[in-house]
């Protein structure tokens, strides 16, 4: 019975194989932990959106009249962000998101400035260099372009355009 016993338990030592030593264990753990971080860094698939136009309803609505710069996508009659001094609106699913100013950045006509941070997105603003035209006698129009950005700062959105600014 004897013999049995210690067969059995030199049958078992030798199946285990060698422990690895304090050096392979942290290797192997280091291999472990970077497949994990780079499984992490996997971003989700992008969404494309696609920006409403903003009616009168809707600036009536967010009290939006007065100083704002509007981007007018080229081929549409009404806008489809609106930028003022401390926030933005756009359209998207029939919901007005809001996005807040960023004041660190790039300042735009009338106090409006070229990013804005929301929850979910990121619009940004940028106008041609010139000095514009006159709209009447208290607006000014550029050419311009307006993109959207997911929360993995990828261009969901991106169209050029006309941008208004004035009261």
């Amino acid at each position: 019975m004897k013999r049995v016993v210690l067969s059995l338990l030199l049958l078992t030592g030798a199946c285990g194989g060698e422990r690895p030593n304090a050096r392979e264990k942290e290797a192997q753990d280091l291999r472990d932990i970077a497949m994990v971080e780079a499984a992490q860094k996997i971003d989700p698939p992008r969404e494309p959106v696609t920006p409403e136009e903003i009616t009168d309803p809707d600036f009536e609505d967010r009290d939006l009249m007065g100083i704002s710069c509007n981007f007018i996508p080229t081929g549409q009659r009404n806008p489809v962000a609106v930028g003022l001094p401390g926030a933005a609106f756009v359209k998207l699913n029939a919901k007005m998101e809001r996005l807040a100013a960023d004041k660190g950045g790039q300042q735009m006509p009338f106090g409006t400035w070229a990013k804005y941070d929301g929850k979910k997105y990121v619009l940004k603003f940028a106008k041609d260099d010139s000095d514009g035209k006159p709209l009447g006698s208290e607006a000014t129009q550029w050419s311009g372009r307006m993109t959207l950005l997911d929360p993995y700062d990828r261009s969901i959105y991106e169209s050029f355009g006309t941008f208004q600014c004035g009261s």
